[in-house]
């Protein structure tokens, strides 16, 4: 129903686009200080279109072109905040927005300083690579899943558990070693396995920001890795109430999603602001292009509230949510004897005919996630900026058996409460000279409690402090960022004496070390620039990785741990070369990254048989390996509308003791795309065209694995957008379809890849409605 609801809208909205138009109009003003000075050189954006301009002596700017609407824009310039705000363009004359900008440190969004690829900014961005989904990009993913919207990103793949369980992975490195932030918060349930995916409404985000390579410095020790950072829109100031409402489906699994957001900000107490958002989304089995995959739907329901007030460079803000969704978990991975198991493997598909429905049985998983968050801001006197936050968190998961019957198939074979408080202060230097930086300390007290029904992960209680300081100086052409940080870790844990028998016993672990960077810019002229960066990172062994003993019901795979596992480090060094002008924009990384006891899973010889049936079993172990590789990405400005996009990843991952190559590392991949915007009287349209083609992972051990990597694939997505004014406000309307030939695949890194193939054509549509003083 929820489907063809949408599809529905989506029909409506193809109509609205033959009766309405506007002709397109310009947006100018003058920009100041807070004095009352005129800036010269500030940029202003306009991010959805890319349009731009910089400010003059006298402060005026001038963007022409710009279709009525609502449309975000944003003012930039060294030394002062970056201000976004939303600008209405009329259909029957310009838009005048003057703007004043408050005086700040030069920001280092917690020392990663990133910007968007405009206006040069691209070229010094950060030492490290970075990459940012702009709120305009975002619009059109709606309620598309994290992992697909990242798996767009160069350097970055996923790894999935079935069609409804995706999580990043960044130069070949996921989980506890990729550290995932909702507004700031760092999603605690990462820890738990590769098959638990980010606790993350797809509506909510307004930005997202990936860092590639260790960030541990800014962000603690589970950013080994790298960190995503999914950040909401800003709150409204000043302005009635308004939303959206977003409306999607999809055909392969006949999913619809919907989510309402309300918000807006009191004219008489300037610098309130407030937002609400409920989204849903409901899914039933999903389908290969030969054969359905029994038991994959899943149902999830979001609950967003958040609300700040922000006068000059004083503020605060708060948040609470809610993420609760049922996955189900394929049936067909689910295997009763170790004979069965191996048929399953060589035959390749499943042994039943499953056909589709909406109910969702075990195995399945229950998960809800919340999340309390107080942020604060004070300026101090000199010029610098306090900063604090407390944040709460609780992950409850139950996963059931497949095999249980009558009463016990109601009962979780394992539930985990996981629990989390953690907090962190800052101080943010005003410019001192040519230095800026920021220095704070942070905390973490966190416990899991296990429910009766199973112990996969003991109870334990973990207390981690850090102090760090960072600084960056800017000297001419070149940029140099320095940082360092101190953490300490301990935990008690109580797993039974033998793993898998024995008593309960206490257990304690300490941990301390040091993490550090290094980076610099230089920029060569007014188009290129060179960056470099060098880390040491950290990380101590997960409880799970530790004292793991059973059947993991979402990846259908036996893990055992190892309490012996040592901690795990890391020494990475990145160069990065960046272009930008009129024409063209492009990066190119080239990394290496060596570690020291590495924590990974290897298959043992022999599948595991346990009374819920057998298993593929793994592993953990130490190891020292080197990661390295290249990513890069090229945008160029074809002429007539037209732009191309390509961007290509190579990762290589080596046992340094013995040679041989790491498991589950990503196949080399290029995605290419080429798309075409209109800018007419009555819509704009943009349609692209993407064709994503992975090679076979040809560095394996033979006979070490359950089955050898499947072959390479090349998919083909076609993408429509369209932006049109209806009713007096400006709507979009999405026409998607991912694997448009419907071509039978797996990827490596799909847990299921040993039985099924991965999902087949996909259709999506998608409405998003503004409703109030949103236009």
């Amino acid at each position: 129903m929820a489907l063809r609801w949408v599809w529905r809208a989506s029909l409506l909205a193809a109509c609205f686009l033959s009766v309405t138009g506007a002709r397109a109009q310009s947006v100018l003003g003058i920009v100041r200080a807070r004095s009352g000075e005129p800036l010269e050189g500030v940029h202003v954006i306009l991010p959805e279109s890319h349009r731009g301009a910089v400010t003059g002596a006298d402060g005026s700017y001038r963007i022409d072109g710009v279709p009525p609407g609502d449309h975000e824009i944003e003012f930039r310039h060294v030394g002062y905040a970056v201000l976004r705000t939303i600008v209405w363009v009329p259909d029957d004359g310009p838009a005048v927005l003057d703007v004043a900008l408050e005086t700040e440190s030069v920001r280092l969004r917690d020392i990663v300083v990133t910007a968007e690829g405009h206006a040069g900014e691209m070229l010094v961005r950060a030492s490290r690579s970075v990459s940012v989904i702009s709120t305009a990009d975002l619009a059109e993913l709606q309620g598309r899943a994290l992992g697909d919207i990242l798996g767009r990103l160069p350097g970055v793949t996923t790894l999935s558990t079935g069609p409804s369980i995706a999580k990043p992975v960044i130069r070949g490195l996921h989980s506890q070693r990729v550290l995932v932030l909702q507004d700031g918060v760092g999603l605690e349930g990462q820890q738990w396995g590769g098959e638990h995916a980010p606790e993350i409404d797809p509506f909510a985000a307004g930005r997202i920001e990936v860092v590639r390579g260790a960030a541990s410095v800014e962000y603690g020790a589970g950013a080994i890795g790298g960190v995503v950072r999914v950040d909401p829109p800003d709150l409204p100031e000043s302005r009635p109430i308004g939303g959206t409402l977003s409306l999607r489906g999809f055909s392969n699994n006949r999913q619809g999603a919907a989510s309402l957001m309300v918000e807006g900000g009191p004219r008489g107490l300037p610098g309130l602001g407030w937002r609400a958002r409920v989204s849903g989304r409901r899914a039933g089995d999903s389908s290969t292009p030969d054969y359905v995959l029994g038991n994959t739907g899943f149902e999830e329901v979001d609950v967003n509230l958040a609300a700040g007030y922000h006068r000059g460079r004083n503020g605060m803000h708060v948040m609470a949510s809610r993420f609760s969704t049922t996955l189900g978990l394929f049936k067909g991975a689910h295997i009763g004897n170790v004979d069965d198991l191996l048929r399953a493997i060589e035959r390749g598909r499943p042994s039943v005919e499953y056909a589709f429905t909406w109910d969702i049985a075990p195995p399945k998983q229950d998960i809800v996630h919340d999340i309390l968050l107080w942020r604060g801001h004070v300026a101090l006197p000199g010029g610098d900026v306090l900063e604090s936050s407390v944040g709460y968190q609780s992950n409850r998961r139950s996963e059931f058996d497949a095999h249980a019957r009558g009463r016990d198939a109601e009962e979780p074979a394992f539930s985990l409460t996981l629990r989390s408080v953690s907090g962190d202060l800052k101080v943010r230097m005003r410019p001192r000279g040519s230095w800026i930086g920021v220095a704070g300390i942070s905390w973490q007290d966190q416990s899991n409690r296990n429910g009766e029904s199973g112990f996969l992960i003991p109870n334990y209680h973990a207390i981690t402090g850090g102090a760090f300081a960072l600084a960056s100086r800017i000297s001419g052409t070149w940029t140099h960022e320095f940082g360092v940080r101190l953490d300490r870790r301990w935990m008690e844990a109580w797993p039974r004496e033998r793993l898998s028998i024995g008593p309960f016993v206490r257990r304690t672990h300490e941990w301390t070390s040091m993490s550090a960077h290094a980076g610099t810019i230089r920029k060569l002229g007014a188009h290129w620039s060179l960056a470099a960066q060098a880390a040491l990172a950290w990380r101590p062994p997960g409880v799970n990785e530790l004292y793991n003993f059973g059947v993991h019901h979402g990846t259908a795979q036996f893990e055992v741990g190892d309490p012996t596992l040592g901690v795990e480090r890391g020494r990475s060094a990145d160069l990065t070369l960046r272009h930008e002008d009129e024409r063209w924009t492009g990066e190119v990384t080239a990394y290496v990254n060596r570690m020291s006891g590495f924590v990974h899973l290897v298959p043992e010889a022999e599948p595991r048989v346990t009374i819920r049936g057998s298993f593929p079993s793994f592993r953990y172990t130490n190891a020292d390996v080197r990661l390295a590789g290249a990513e890069g990405s090229l945008r160029v400005l074809l002429g007539w509308g037209f732009v191309a996009d390509l961007s290509a990843s190579v990762v290589r991952g080596t046992d340094t003791a013995t040679d041989d190559p790491l498991v589950l590392m990503p196949a080399d991949r290029a995605r290419f795309g080429l798309s075409r915007t209109w800018v007419g009287d009555r819509f704009d349209l943009e349609a692209g065209l993407t064709v994503q083609t992975v090679a076979s992972q040809a560095r394996f051990v033979a006979g070490a694995d359950f089955a050898n990597p499947p072959a390479g694939y090349r998919i083909v997505g076609l993408d429509l957008v369209s932006r049109f004014r209806a009713l007096g406000r400006t709507l979009t309307g999405t026409l998607s379809a991912d694997n448009l030939l419907n071509t039978p695949y797996r990827d490596y890194l799909s847990r299921y890849r040993y039985f099924v193939d991965d999902p087949g054509r996909t259709v999506s549509f998608g409405l998003l409605v503004p409703f109030g003083s949103a236009r």
